[in-house]
């Protein structure tokens, strides 16, 4: 247990770091295999932190989690119009399901657009890999989201 909590203490450390260099914020939902509230925090031009806590309501899987993934974003306005670019990243996440608690890696990739207004849409996967206990069905698909830039 002492583990755990010192493992989420530095998470969340590094996450409070690196907000604290943030230069461009949005938040909105994320919307795939559960219902997340997301916040994407920029640290420059290409590089970004994403943190969506969600629910799952998926049977005996019902729970919560919070997953972080730092991102390394490319511009596609070259190739496509204006405002598109991809995005991979990797992390991990902290959850509670069905009366245990779960550590999980997690990558992600995925395409967004950001409008001339401050909206931005994204498409992406993310897969996610159980450390601690198997909750894997839970962690791997497609979501869309929706979000607010500030």
């Amino acid at each position: 247990m002492k583990k755990l909590i010192l493992i989420t203490t530095l998470f969340c450390s590094m996450t409070a770091t690196t907000i604290a260099q943030t230069t461009e914020k949005a938040i909105g939902l994320r919307l795939g295999y559960s219902a997340e509230v997301s916040f994407l925090y920029s640290i420059n031009s290409s590089h970004r932190i994403e943190a969506d806590l969600g629910v799952v309501p998926i049977g005996a899987y019902n729970g919560f989690f919070l997953n972080g993934v730092y991102q390394w974003t490319w511009d596609l306005s070259d190739y496509l119009t204006k405002g598109f670019g991809w995005y991979v990243g990797v992390g991990g996440g902290i959850g509670g399901f069905h009366k245990s608690f779960g550590l999980t890696l997690a990558g992600q990739i995925g395409l967004e657009y950001n409008f001339d207004f401050p909206l931005q849409l994204t498409l992406d996967y993310r897969p996610g890999f159980s450390l601690v206990p198997d909750i894997l069905p839970t962690l791997t698909g497609f979501a869309v989201s929706a979000r607010y830039r500030f």
